[in-house]
């Protein structure tokens, strides 16, 4: 059943020694179902991808799926334990980037609930950027 929800963004990531945040809330939609959570939101200026879509598949602690859709298209896998690589198309052209995931915090329930992620990014072969990013869904 997909319901209204309000979403809250925190991203963190440091890049070169430096840190950078932000935080988006917005309203979005929630569904719940066969074991998955399915969040959906648009994106906004303060994200630098106004008008794209990002939809996130929790699928427990064990894999999230993460995909936008519009300007700014990809699909990040995040798992445990593993590396995957990501295609990233910006204005300015793809980038091919390996995902590396230290930690998935999954408390996601049919009502909402919160999630972390803590991952690294990987651009041929070097470390390009550490990330956080907690979401909070409040139906």
């Amino acid at each position: 059943m997909k319901e209204n929800a309000m979403i809250t963004i925190k991203g963190c990531q440091t890049l070169d020694g430096e840190d950078d945040g932000v935080e988006l809330v917005t309203s979005g939609e929630f569904r719940a179902g066969d074991g998955v959570h399915r969040i959906s939101y648009l994106e906004s200026e303060l994200t630098g991808m106004e008008g794209v879509r990002t939809e996130i598949e929790l699928f427990g602690s064990d894999k999230v799926v993460l995909r936008r859709t519009g300007e700014f298209s990809s699909e990040m896998i995040f798992e445990c334990g593993r590396r995957h690589i990501c295609h990233y198309n910006t204005p300015a052209g793809m980038l091919q980037l390996t995902v590396a995931t230290q930690g998935i915090e999954n408390s996601m329930t049919e009502r909402g609930g919160k999630l972390a992620l803590h991952y690294s990014l990987e651009a041929m072969g070097q470390l390009f950027s550490r990330n956080d990013f907690f979401l909070d869904v409040k139906l």
